[in-house]
Formats: C-alpha cells, sequence, structure tokens
C-alpha cells in the first residue's frame, strides 16, 4: 500500500495501435529483369573491354616515333613466264595380274566375239579348294512343354475401391 509520501503508482497509458499497412506480396524476380538484367551486364562487359583496348591504343600510339620516314616502294612489271613442270620418271613395264577366267553361262544365247575382240587368255591360277569341316548334327529338339494353367478370376472389388488401393 502506497503511503502518503510515496507516489501512487498507476498502469502506463495505452499506446496507440499504429495503423495497420497491408502486407505487399514480395516482388518478383521475372523472366524480363533476367533477360534485361543479362542484356544490361553483358553490355557493360563489352563496353569495359572496349575502354581498356582504347587505353591501351592510346599509350601503344604514345610510345611510337611519330616522324619516321615510310619507304616509297615502286612496283617493277614481272612478265609472266609458263610454270615448269617437274619431270616424272617413266613407270617400269609391270607384270599381268593373275586372274580367274570368267565362265560364260549360256554360251548359245550369246553373240559370238569376232577374233579382234576376244581378250588373250588370262594365265591359269591353281587355287587349292578350301578345306572346311562337315558341320556336326544337332541332336533333335525336346518337344515343347504343355502350357502352364491361365490364373485363377480376380475377385470382385466392392466400388469405390480406388480410394483405398493401399498403392502409389
Amino acid at each position: 500500500m502506497p503511503t502518503e509520501h510515496e507516489p501512487r503508482k498507476t498502469a502506463p497509458a495505452p499506446r496507440p495501435k499504429p495503423k495497420s499497412r497491408p502486407k505487399r506480396k514480395p516482388v518478383k524476380f521475372t523472366g524480363t529483369a533476367k533477360v534485361t538484367l543479362t542484356a544490361i551486364s553483358l553490355l557493360s562487359f563489352i563496353g569495359g573491354w572496349n575502354i581498356i583496348a582504347r587505353v591501351e591504343n592510346q599509350d601503344a600510339q604514345a610510345e611510337e616515333p611519330a616522324n619516321t620516314p615510310v619507304p616509297q616502294f615502286t612496283p617493277t612489271p614481272v612478265p609472266p613466264t609458263p610454270t615448269p613442270w617437274p619431270t616424272i620418271a617413266a613407270l617400269p613395264e609391270l607384270k599381268p595380274i593373275p586372274t580367274l577366267q570368267p565362265i560364260l553361262a549360256n554360251t548359245a544365247q550369246q553373240p559370238v566375239a569376232a577374233p579382234a575382240q576376244i581378250a588373250p587368255a588370262a594365265p591359269q591360277v591353281n587355287i587349292a579348294p578350301i578345306q572346311i569341316a562337315p558341320l556336326p548334327t544337332l541332336a533333335p529338339l525336346p518337344a515343347m512343354p504343355a502350357a502352364p494353367p491361365p490364373p485363377p478370376p480376380m475377385p470382385a472389388q466392392p466400388a469405390g475401391g480406388w480410394q483405398n488401393s493401399g498403392g502409389s
């Protein structure tokens, strides 16, 4: 209990609530903003590169002496001359390549060539026949087994069974 000499303590006055502002939606970084930002960053990169190149060019031009005399060249005409071709050694006489004689089928139906058109006979090449082992005989295949019996029919599901399938 407060005494006469102590001031009486009272509860502080309630503060007025500030007016609540409606919350704004967060700003979205849309596709247009991304494209714009990419274009601006690319242009600034190329612009910076260009500025650096210009400064380097100015420095290089400042270091060159400005009064260097340029020699004067006068073109002299050159008469056209033929291109010399290299000489190629003659090829040695080549031996004929042995080939098999073609076998003509149905010679009765084909026209007979004149003797001047017949090519000279190719030399005979003796090739040994290919020796291949005979193919082994296989045992006969077994008879096809009988097909398995069909599965039993599915039990009837109650209506609405899709709701409690228990699966995925």
